[in-house]
């Protein structure tokens, strides 16, 4: 799968991604980041267990990556 493909099955715009990173390099380097962080995983298992609270302050700590 392609990560314009990827950005498809997921309702994402890849368009609007590549217009800020310009490179299909770059956007599969920050999103296989974010998906290695570990507030990505707090905020995954935060959504699992209906902890809104907390899948709120994991997403805000992603801003960061």
């Amino acid at each position: 799968m392609t990560m314009q493909e990827c950005y498809k099955a997921i309702g994402g715009n890849y368009e609007a991604v590549l217009g800020r990173l310009h490179s299909e390099a770059l956007i599969q380097r920050f999103t296989l980041k974010f998906l290695e962080d570990q507030s990505y995983l707090q905020l995954k298992q935060a959504l699992e267990n209906k902890n809104y609270e907390d899948a709120f302050r994991s997403a805000h700590t992603l801003k960061g990556v």
